[in-house]
């Protein structure tokens, strides 16, 4: 096992720098003062880091993973406890409205950009441990309004085409919830 990570720790090393030079040159926005009913959820402040490499079982948190963040999960192992997202950012009421403004998106009568708004800007897939305690949920089919607690079986079945509000503490998720989408 040791043998094995030596030989890919120099890739390792370069992929680290290579996505770090690029993550310093990306043009996120700082978060913006909003009422509750006009709220974005961004990257700003609880940036996440790339995606590793590393064995399963040598999966370390990511502490750059702190707080809430939107995203699409795109794998699931669930020998190794882990999960692989597409972060986005979140808008709703007067942000989502000017997010799709500045994306040059056109604002119509429906719910997108006048009750929210997904902006998936960055192809990066982040990795990270989930707690052994983590709470994960999808939305009721018989209740939008309600979470149905589930297995990591089920929520890595049921993954696809769903955006989740994954929270973190240390770089470990703690709670995976799916977002209702109308």
């Amino acid at each position: 096992m040791l043998d094995h990570l030596r030989r890919r720790a120099p890739a390792f090393a370069l992929a680290v720098v290579a996505l770090a030079a690029i993550a310093a040159c990306s043009d996120d926005k700082p978060d913006t003062a909003a009422s509750p009913a006009d709220t974005q959820t961004t990257a700003a402040g609880t940036t996440t880091g790339p995606a590793t490499e590393t064995a399963a079982t040598e999966q370390a948190a990511d502490p750059s993973l702190v707080g809430t963040q939107y995203g699409y999960i795109t794998a699931v192992d669930a020998s190794a406890r882990t999960l692989t997202f597409d972060k986005v950012d979140w808008f709703t009421g007067a942000a989502a409205t000017a997010a799709c403004k500045e994306d040059g998106e056109a604002i119509t009568d429906a719910e997108k950009c006048n009750d929210y708004y997904i902006r998936n800007n960055n192809p990066l897939l982040r990795t990270a441990p989930i707690g052994a305690a983590a709470k994960l949920s999808l939305v009721s089919p018989n209740d939008a309004l309600a979470q149905l607690e589930v297995p990591l079986d089920k929520l890595s079945a049921e993954r696809e085409h769903r955006l989740f509000i994954l929270t973190f503490d240390g770089g470990s998720v703690t709670s995976v919830k799916e977002q209702y989408l109308p």
